[in-house]
């Protein structure tokens, strides 16, 4: 749903467990200068994004649970929906791409689907740089797209096993795509909000989990070396807090 209607009641809604102001300025798993660009100097593109509409002085993700927040149409913050109904609608379009659309309940259009698979490509002029985000950030047709840098890895995230993903993640951690490669639709909603752009480390370890239940039972290998790798941002993070690493081994 994008935005909440009045009549769906509060029981129905989920509380987002947000972080302070000076929990996300102590923070340094988002890009540097993120906070302090959106908070003391409001012409620049960071603050216009993150303040439109401006909602409160100091946005953070709890102000998402106030009623009149909840009921804004805003597309880019304030869709609300359950983990399985994310994960179903990219199900859906990864059907239509196995399929050639012959199963096809959302009507997605072929020439559509096809150009969300392309890969990513940087602009002319900053790349791969997102000047709201300040750092890397490859996107296509508003969609997240996973691009592989071999001589650094870490760089970008991978949450695709090749370059036809698509998909789009959250404040506080939250993540859902399409894999049409690895026949994978995915989601992970969370209320606890921690402060990653990428790869927060609950969501990471459940997606590399989850690839690696899917290369067990498909015909083909997934690159599960390449996926198992975070952001770099993250991995600094995860270096700290191992018991987070899908990597290290886990004991009863």
């Amino acid at each position: 749903i994008l935005g909440i209607p009045p009549t769906l009641p509060e029981s129905r809604l989920a509380m987002l467990d947000g972080q302070s102001v000076l929990e996300h300025l102590m923070s340094d798993t988002t890009p540097p200068n993120l906070l302090r660009k959106i908070l003391l100097e409001p012409w620049s593109y960071t603050s216009r994004s993150f303040n439109n509409p401006r909602l409160t002085i100091a946005l953070t993700p709890s102000t998402y649970n106030r009623t009149d927040v909840r009921e804004i149409e805003l597309p880019g913050a304030n869709g609300h929906g359950t983990a399985r109904a994310f994960a179903k609608i990219y199900s859906a379009a990864e059907r239509a791409i196995a399929t050639s659309c012959r199963e096809n309940p959302l009507g997605f259009s072929m020439e559509a689907l096809e150009e969300l698979q392309k890969p990513a490509t940087g602009s002319r002029r900053g790349g791969w740089y997102d000047s709201v985000l300040l750092f890397e950030f490859p996107l296509s047709l508003c969609f997240w797209k996973p691009v592989v840098d071999r001589e650094s890895p870490g760089r970008f995230c991978c949450f695709g096993s090749d370059e036809r993903a698509f998909g789009t993640g959250g404040v506080g951690g939250s993540m859902a795509f399409c894999d049409p490669n690895a026949e994978l639709s995915y989601c992970y909603l969370m209320n606890r909000c921690f402060t990653f752009v990428y790869d927060d480390p609950r969501e990471f370890s459940l997606r590399v989990a989850a690839y690696e239940c899917a290369n067990y039972f498909l015909d083909k290998s997934l690159p599960l070396e390449q996926l198992r790798e975070p952001h770099y941002l993250t991995r600094k993070w995860v270096q700290r807090h191992p018991i987070f690493s899908p990597m290290t081994p886990q004991t009863n």
